[in-house]
Formats: structure tokens, sequence, C-alpha cells
């Protein structure tokens, strides 16, 4: 696929929003004006407008033009922030602050501390509020970055 030329058709089409046009079909030669408009349909990003009709009795291609436009995932595609896609594709995730307290709890027990100390915080996370749970894994976190070497490693499995 030549991407300077989908590049080209995305624009163009762009231009005419919301609008369709036919001028995309007379800008490249038929096989590649139908390869690149299909392959650029195949991908949600126009709607080509290009209908393949089905005849087993006539030799080539045969098809129809109804217009193209640039879908919504074209724009976002061209769009230099990604557009609306960038956004609406954010995950967040949530964790409940006792969800949080758990996942601490767990990692003490895996650690070889003295009883009284994983007594003590244990005891202090029971009683934190959810800010201070918050604050805790903001520090947390904050410690996990500045051994970021470190972690590395836990990745190597897996990459």
């Amino acid at each position: 696929m030549d991407k300077e030329f989908l590049r080209t058709v995305l624009v163009t089409l762009k231009e005419c929003y919301p609008g369709k046009t036919y001028a995309v079909y007379e800008m490249a030669d038929e096989n590649k004006m139908l390869s690149h408009l299909r392959y650029l349909d195949e991908y949600e990003l126009i709607d080509s407008g290009v209908h393949i009709i089905d005849d087993v009795h006539s030799e080539g291609v045969n098809y129809s033009l109804g217009g193209a436009k640039i879908t919504a995932r074209g724009l976002d595609y061209l769009a230099e922030d990604g557009g609306l896609a960038a956004e609406l594709g954010t995950v967040t995730i949530r964790l409940h602050s006792t969800t949080i307290q758990d996942l601490i709890e767990i990692a003490l027990a895996q650690r070889d501390l003295p009883a009284e100390k994983r007594t003590a915080i244990q005891n202090a996370l029971a009683t934190a509020s959810t800010e201070t749970v918050k604050a805790l894994t903001t520090r947390l976190i904050d410690a996990a970055i500045k051994h970021t070497p470190d972690v590395w490693g836990l990745f190597a499995p897996i990459v």
C-alpha cells in the first residue's frame, strides 16, 4: 500500500466532511483506487462507497461507486492528538482503599519482617483513613518508580 496516497485520500475526504465526494475515484488508476479505498474501508477509516458486484459471468471486477466519505475513526486517525478515540480509549483503573490495604498486607506477609513491626504496620493500615491510604499508595508508586531498574527485572519473564 502506498501510505502517502492513503493519507492523500484521507485528507481529501476530510475536506469534504461530513459530505461525500466522487473526486477520490479519479485520483489514481482503477486498480490502485479500488485496492486503496477498500483497504481504508476495511480499517473503517472511510466509507469507500465502492460496492463490489458479484457476477460470475463477467471478467474482472464489477463495482458501483456511491461516493466516498471519511468516518469519525478516519478523522481521529488524522488528528495529531488522536481525537476523541484517544480520550474514549483511555482506561481508568479504580481500586478501593481496602483492596490496596489487602495488597499491602499480602506484600507484608511475604517479607521477612519482625513480628512486632509487621503487627504495627497491619494495625496502622487497619485504622488508616481513605486519604491516608491514598497518600501511602502515591508514596509506594513513587518508590517503585525510583527503583525502576529493579522493577524492570520483574518484566523479564514476560517480555
